[in-house]
């Protein structure tokens, strides 16, 4: 056991010594080398996610991506768009040149400003701290699984991570004037951070820096005087705020939500040293040992916390635009990393003995290299168009080919122009967010309503089109299988033609073809009434070796079509598929039963074996007297097409 013990204390000695001998001669180079090897590095990083960024469909922040590249993209030929207030002001006149050339050179844009926002902390942290406290709190900064993915998008979050970044790199060398003078722009980059005010008033005047307190107030100034002659009122920033949704489009969640989430917007290892880095901070006062930076760290504490209290409280309450998503966060991670960059400093700096020494440092680069991995292990990434998309990109080649570009196109989802190649400002080439009760509608135009922004931007449903004296479906699309919206609603698209005179045609007949024409090469395995009474735990509806019937044909989906007459009771009972092959479970599947009392059919995508059992029945779990029947219930194989 010695021995062991001893094996482990060499194994130990020699990577703290490396990992200890490496910082030491780093921290001994000049200035100029330290700087050069991390650009260095911040280079590489940066080259290094740009490519990384080509291989996403999609981005973090999902349509905001196309609203924000349209409005810096348009701003040079509708330069009222610079007012735009959801746009965000400071974002769209930095962000409109990238824009130009495309989504892509905006989501380089801030793959640059992340790299420079590295390069702040840094050099923020040199300061005080040693280089390899430095480069380990850059390390965690970069790798946090939702900056990482801000990164690489075309989202706002990014520049107000730089802005907070740079606030605190001049606090740090006590420049208040440059501090508040970029302060006073991250309103006009992110809104909430208006919360921020009343800390950094108290900050200032903690310090005594009276006279640098109405900078802070200096962009918001100047944009409020421009404002002013295009809106014809002088608080514009406040009446023109498109923040006033209700709880029913924002959602409420637990007060709790973002601390449970912490993980995953930051990384376990992040967590762990900036938990560990509180602790100490908190001991460190109780002791009443002064430290020469604590006001640095008490601000960077501040602003992360009050960022979470502020989210925290909205989110809980309701009805204050916030619909609890992580990505808010990315502004305050420079402050967080700050914070954990101090605590590895100051925990490693006067260890006990040489062997808590190494130990430690070991910890540190242990933590520092599983962070890297975190973004990976946290988000399925790279972001890949998801079966909603892929409906919505089938619709549009369809839409493509079969209409012709003099007509106009009325929508609701922004993917649409940006695929299309729309300018979204053009209302005689398309208009998006429509009123459906009373639209414009001349002449033959097109309507493309899909489920999922047509719920939340046009408050409408399906029946308020298919419905509509005006309006003709020509054309449906669907995923393969079925995806809920954000009202729980089943994700579909739409395609109709204005016309005129009154629709003589019935658009529900017309919806039933175009939905069964989706599916191909229809296998039909069971197609009868069903009737079930009793206490019994199953009910069996299908089982059989379906091997010969499957052989050689194509297929992606089971397919059920079902018309439920009576159901006595809907508690603890469920429907559910079985595959099985070679006397193994290979897919089981079970939803409750009354999903049929609104539903007519159902599509499980399947594996697809080249012989299997499959299994359909209902399952009795409480084995309560029960009464089921159907008036009509189909079971197919078939190939599902968009």
């Amino acid at each position: 056991m010695a021995t062991e013990n001893q094996s482990l204390w060499q194994v130990q000695m020699s990577v703290g010594l490396t990992f200890e001998t490496y910082s030491s001669l780093v921290n001994r180079l000049p200035n100029q080398s330290k700087h050069l090897n991390l650009l260095i590095f911040l280079a590489i990083y940066a080259v290094g996610l740009s490519v990384y960024s080509f291989m996403f469909d999609t981005f973090e922040g999902g349509r905001d991506n196309y609203a924000h590249f349209f409005i810096s993209k348009y701003s040079w030929k509708y330069p009222r768009l610079l007012l735009d207030h959801w746009g965000k002001p400071a974002f769209t006149l930095v962000s409109s040149p990238f824009a130009q050339i495309g989504i892509r050179s905006v989501v380089i844009m801030n793959v640059i400003l992340s790299a420079f926002t590295g390069y702040i902390l840094f050099k923020t942290a040199i300061k005080t701290y040693t280089i390899s406290s430095a480069f380990a709190g850059c390390l965690l900064l970069l790798f946090s699984p939702y900056f990482f993915v801000i990164s690489a998008s075309a989202m706002t979050e990014m520049m107000a991570s730089t802005v907070i970044a740079l606030v605190l790199y001049f606090v740090a060398n006590k420049r208040f004037t440059a501090a508040s003078i970029v302060f006073s722009s991250l309103v006009l980059i992110r809104t909430e951070t208006f919360v921020f005010y009343p800390l950094i008033i108290a900050f200032f005047i903690y310090h005594k820096k009276y006279t640098d307190i109405p900078y802070l107030f200096l962009f918001p100034t100047l944009y409020t005087i421009a404002g002013f002659f295009y809106y014809n009122d002088p608080l514009w920033l406040i009446s023109k705020s498109p923040y006033r949704g209700s709880v029913d489009v924002y959602g409420t969640g637990s007060i709790l939500h973002f601390v449970k989430n912490l993980p995953v917007l930051i990384g376990w290892p992040f967590l762990l040293i900036l938990t560990a880095s509180i602790l100490w901070f908190i001991v460190n006062r109780i002791q009443k040992k002064k430290l020469k930076e604590e006001p640095l760290l008490l601000l960077a504490n501040g602003l992360w916390m009050l960022h979470l209290a502020a989210h925290s409280y909205a989110y809980w309450r309701g009805g204050h635009a916030s619909m609890g998503l992580l990505r808010v966060f990315v502004p305050v991670i420079p402050a967080m990393a700050m914070v954990a960059t101090a605590g590895i400093h100051h925990m490693l700096r006067k260890p006990r003995c040489l062997k808590s020494q190494l130990r430690g440092k070991i910890a540190l680069m242990v933590l520092s290299m599983a962070q890297i991995a975190q973004p990976w292990i946290h988000l399925p990434i790279p972001y890949r168009y998801d079966e909603a998309d892929k409906a919505m990109l089938a619709a549009l080649d369809w839409y493509q080919q079969h209409n012709s570009s003099e007509r106009k196109l009325y929508y609701y989802d922004l993917l649409i122009p940006y695929y299309l190649n729309l300018n979204p400002f053009d209302t005689t080439v398309c208009v998006e967010k429509f009123d459906f009760k009373e639209p414009s509608f001349n002449g033959e135009n097109m309507v493309l309503y899909d489920t999922r922004f047509g719920a939340i931007e046009g408050m409408s449903n399906p029946k308020d089109f298919l419905y509509h004296p005006n309006l003709q479906l020509i054309q449906y699309f669907a995923p393969k299988i079925t995806e809920k919206t954000f009202n729980g609603s089943d994700y579909e698209i739409f395609l109709f033609k204005t016309l005129n005179e009154k629709n003589s045609v019935d658009n529900i007949r017309t919806l039933d073809s175009l939905k069964t024409h989706k599916y191909k090469n229809k296998i039909p395995l069971f197609s009868n009434p069903f009737f079930a009474y009793g206490q019994d735990e199953f009910f069996e509806i299908f089982n059989a070796d379906i091997s010969e019937m499957i052989s050689g044909k194509t297929f992606n989906i089971l397919h059920i079509n079902a018309k439920l007459r009576n159901l006595s009771r809907t508690d603890g009972l469920g429907f559910c598929i079985s595959v099985e092959q070679g006397g193994e479970i290979k897919e089981f599947m079970s939803f409750p039963m009354d999903e049929w009392i609104d539903k007519r059919y159902r599509d499980q995508l399947l594996s697809g074996f080249n012989g299997f059992i499959l299994k359909i029945f209902i399952w009795n779990q409480q084995k309560k007297t029960v009464e089921i029947e159907f008036d009509k219930l189909e079971v197919s194989l078939a190939e599902k097409i968009y």
